[in-house]
Order: structure tokens, then C-alpha cells, then sequence
């Protein structure tokens, strides 16, 4: 059946689909979706289709609560038959295609479709003239697997690569794809990191902006009412929060707190909490790898595994603990670094994503190079202080940074 849109412009929005708001690449899909949409009805008088690569039978009130509690209306295209693919695109350009195709593109007036993209969903479009495309990546281009994976089990190792290969050629073959015409594709970096990489595809500077994950705005004023925020580092709570797999570090994190605390260089009653959520077939192993390393490093009463927690189990924690540790290898924009920042953490991570533009602007923010060698330094000199102060915090909203996109757009 065709769809009509009335208004001058037309907005497309694609995904694979959302989740409940819990955070990863699919929160922030939502986020910068329900940002973009909003900042539309307020501008124009436009209908918005979104299409969504969710199964019917998982898309509920539940899932896309947060978004109609915003009185948000969509047009959800959903094929119930659709199974999710993440092992080729082909299957869902094909559907896109026919999908697409119901949308009737009038002539004589530009249409914009945002196509977000994230965990093996890098779809090439065909789209109709007149048409701006802005992509935008919710995963890092490259991913930089090779000093993370070297210290996993060899089985563990080639899982991880054939992983990596599976998702840079589809990332790759999108972004070729696209990359055809200045004046209609935008690609938007959630970090510094992303644009470069996308330079080092190809894309030219200008075509390329960069606009961060953010928080929204009444989030931003509800937490700064919690500063300034003192940690009492006698009684040491750390805490990860991110997907369970090998790309996030967990691993060298358990070394290393093992070797500081044989060395009594940590409180015998030291807690470290990881916090996240399942990627397919990755998690399995990992979560168990994880778990014989606790084991091993006797390290049973001080370290806590938990997948998939409720939101408010996450943001308990977040007000409870006092350092953030975040050791992944490759990222691109590390939410739960917002989150931990706004929460007035103290944060040790390592350079992957957009730490360095948060810590520029954040105080109490130590970027190492690598978590298993650097950690020690870091730790050990926080412990002499005892106590410690954050004053505030600095970070974007999803409001200010969306404009900031469409301006670069022209809309």
C-alpha cells in the first residue's frame, strides 16, 4: 500500500530496531531518533516513517514506551517474517528495497532518510534523486581487537576475528557504496575516533560531522543537583558498565586488580561490579572466561558479574560506586562514560572513542594506554588521597547536539 506524505519534506528513518532503554548502540539509536524527530515537529509539518527491522512479535508498548510517553507518532513498517541477519545485508536491502518503494517520493522536494547504523546492520540503499541520505555509526569502523584478543583463549581469539572480518566488510561495502555524491550523503562520527576512520575510507573531511552522544536535558539538570560529589576511596567501589564481550577489556581488568591486591595495594574489602549486556554468541564464552578468572584470582567475594540488569539497578550502582573503570579497546562514543561522568565518577580508561573531548572538559578523567600495564599507577596514586571531590560535570544534550547535525545538514 502507498504512503502519502503531505508535507514539503520527507523524513525516512531506518534501524534494525529498538529495546528497552537500558544502553549500548540501540539506546543511543533511539535517542538520537526521538532527538531527530522532535526537532523536526517543532520546525516542520512533516509525517515521519520509521522503518524498523524488529520482528512484529517484539515490538510492544514496553519498547517503544519512552518514545510515545513523548508523543512521538510513527509510521512503523515492520515485516513480521524478518528474521534479523548477522551474517550478510543482502537480506535487508532487499527488503528495504521493497519497502522503500511504497513510499511515494514526490518530485520538485528533498527528502532526507537517516539510516542509523550498528551491530552488522549496513544496509546499501536505493534511493530515489532529490534524496539526502545521513548515516550515522553507532559502532566503531575499525575495530582493535589484536592486544585485547591475544591475551584470550585461542578459541576465544578466532571467534573474536572472524567477528571483526564479518562486520569491517559489511561497514566497508556500505560506506564504498555511498560515498559517490558530496552533495546528498552525510556521515555522522559519534566521535573523533569515527571520523578518522572514516577519513582513512575515504570520505572527505566536509562530508563528515561529528556530534557526540549526549543526555537529555532534564537528565543533565536532575544530576547536576547531586554535585559537588565526594568519594570516600577507603571504602573502593568499581564499576564497568558495557556489552559482555572481548572487545570491552574485562579480562585485563581482573588481572590487574588481582596482581594490586596480592601486592596489598587495594582494601581487602574492595568491590568491582560488571555490568552488561549480551551480544550473541560472543557473551557465552566470554561471561565463562570471565567467571574461571575470578576463580582463579580468588577473587570470589570482591567481583560481581551482572547481564543484563534493569535500568535501575545500573543507575544504583552509578550513585553508589566511586571509580568507573572503562577498558575497551575500540569504541565509539562510550555512553556509559556519560553516564559515569554525570554521576560525578572518578574515571580510568583507555583512549578508544571520545574520551579525550570528555576529558577536556571533566576533571578526574585518566586516559592510559593499556588497562592490564597502567592500572596499577593510576589506583595506587588515588588511594594516597583518600578523599576526593568532583565539583561538576560538562556534557552535551541530545537537544543541542541534534541541531548542531541538522544545521550541517541545511535543513
Amino acid at each position: 500500500m502507498e504512503i502519502m506524505i503531505d508535507s514539503h519534506h520527507r523524513f525516512i528513518f531506518i534501524c534494525k530496531g529498538f529495546m528497552d532503554p537500558i544502553g549500548g548502540a540501540q539506546y543511543a539509536t533511539s535517542k538520537w531518533i526521538q532527538s531527530e524527530v522532535e526537532y523536526i515537529q517543532r520546525n516542520y509539518n512533516a509525517e515521519i516513517i520509521l522503518i524498523s527491522f524488529e520482528p512484529h512479535r517484539k515490538i510492544s508498548k514496553l519498547k517503544l514506551g519512552y518514545l510515545i510517553s513523548n508523543k512521538i507518532k510513527f509510521k512503523i513498517i515492520l515485516n513480521s517474517n524478518l528474521p534479523l541477519s548477522y551474517l550478510s545485508d543482502r537480506h535487508n536491502e532487499i527488503k528495504l528495497a521493497k519497502l522503500i518503494k511504497n513510499v511515494n517520493f514526490r518530485n520538485g522536494s528533498t527528502n532526507y532518510v537517516f539510516l542509523h547504523c550498528y551491530n552488522f546492520f549496513y544496509p546499501r540503499l536505493s534511493l530515489p534523486k532529490n534524496t539526502k541520505l545521513i548515516m550515522t555509526f553507532h559502532d566503531a569502523i575499525f575495530e582493535k581487537y589484536d592486544s585485547n584478543s591475544n591475551n584470550l583463549p585461542l578459541f576465544q581469539q578466532l571467534i573474536v576475528k572472524l567477528w571483526d572480518i564479518l562486520a569491517f566488510s559489511n561497514k566497508k561495502k556500505l560506506i564504498q557504496y555511498h560515498n559517490f555524491n558530496d552533495k546528498f550523503v552525510t556521515f555522522h562520527a559519534l566521535s573523533l575516533q569515527i571520523k578518522r576512520d572514516l577519513i582513512k575510507m575515504g570520505i572527505k573531511p566536509n562530508n563528515i560531522l561529528l556530534a557526540s552522544n549526549g543526555l537529555d536535558v532534564s537528565e543533565i539538570e536532575d544530576r547536576r543537583k547531586r554535585f559537588p560529589v565526594t568519594h570516600n576511596l577507603a571504602n573502593l567501589q568499581l564499576l564497568s558498565i558495557g556489552a559482555i564481550y572481548p572487545r570491552k577489556g574485562y579480562h585485563l581488568i581482573l588481572k590487574s586488580l588481582s596482581e594490586l591486591y596480592i601486592k596489598n595495594k587495594l582494601p581487602t574489602n574492595f568491590k568491582y561490579c560488571i555490568i552488561g549486556s549480551k551480544v550473541p554468541i560472543l557473551t557465552f564464552f566470554y561471561e565463562k572466561y570471565l567467571k574461571r578468572l575470578v576463580n582463579e584470582f580468588q577473587l570470589q567475594k570482591n567481583v560481581n558479574i551482572i547481564v543484563d540488569a534493569k535500568y535501575q539497578t545500573i543507575l544504583s550502582m552509578l550513585q553508589n560506586s566511586n571509580v568507573f573503570l572503562s577498558p575497551s579497546i575500540s569504541e565509539a562514543s562510550n555512553l556509559s562514560l556519560i553516564d559515569a561522568i554525570s554521576n560525578g565518577l572518578i574515571v580510568i580508561s583507555t583512549a578508544a572513542g571520545d574520551v579525550f573531548a570528555r576529558s577536556k572538559k571533566n576533571s578526574k578523567i585518566y586516559i592510559i594506554k593499556e588497562m592490564d600495564k597502567d592500572l596499577d599507577m593510576i589506583l595506587s596514586s588515588l588511594m594516597k588521597s583518600k578523599r576526593i571531590t568532583i565539583a561538576n560535570f560538562s556534557v552535551s544534550s541530545w537537544q543541542d547536539q541534534t541541531k548542531t547535525l541538522f544545521m550541517h545538514i541545511g535543513i
